[in-house]
């Protein structure tokens, strides 16, 4: 994989990714997304809570940088963040976490379109990036996350009923 990813490579990794999470999302019956029966007790519902969380985090960063500050992010482990995000999630209806799985995503790869190259690609272009280009965050909270939770999901799926 020698070649550089670039804005262009990067929309399109994650466009492919995460069209890749909804095919198999779209294999879940709305009737079993609210069920905890995914890893660590989560469900369909906490799990699309926590990518639109790490979406965001991105993107507020991404945001706070293009003005010059530093994002107000939460602070904690990332196992402390996600069970935050997951009892956040736990009384909001489901209709509305996914509501917002949809916008956050749009409005992130919105962002990563309005921005120069440079502020993609640059290493330490913001000062919250601690010296990585924004690259690096869009694949740890974006393309390169997807299919982890891709796997989780349709490994889920694959089990025999009641397993």
């Amino acid at each position: 994989m020698g070649r550089k990813m670039d804005k262009a490579r990067t929309l399109a990794a994650l466009e492919t990714r995460f069209n890749e999470f909804l095919a198999v999302l779209a294999q879940v019956p709305p009737e079993r997304r609210e069920a905890p029966t995914l890893d660590g007790e989560w469900s369909v519902k906490d799990l699309l809570a926590h990518i639109t969380f790490w979406e965001g985090h991105t993107l507020t960063g991404i945001q706070a940088g293009l003005r010059g500050e530093r994002p107000d992010w939460p602070t904690g482990s990332t196992d402390t963040i996600n069970a935050r995000i997951a009892a956040q999630s736990h009384d909001r209806p489901l209709a509305q976490v996914l509501a917002d799985f949809h916008q956050t995503h749009r409005a992130f790869m919105d962002q990563i379109a309005a921005l120069d190259e440079a502020d993609l690609i640059e290493p330490g272009r913001f000062d919250w990036s601690r010296r990585r280009p924004v690259r690096a965050w869009v694949y740890e909270d974006g393309y390169g996350h997807y299919p982890r939770h891709t796997r989780q999901l349709q490994a889920w799926l694959d089990r025999p009923a009641g397993g």
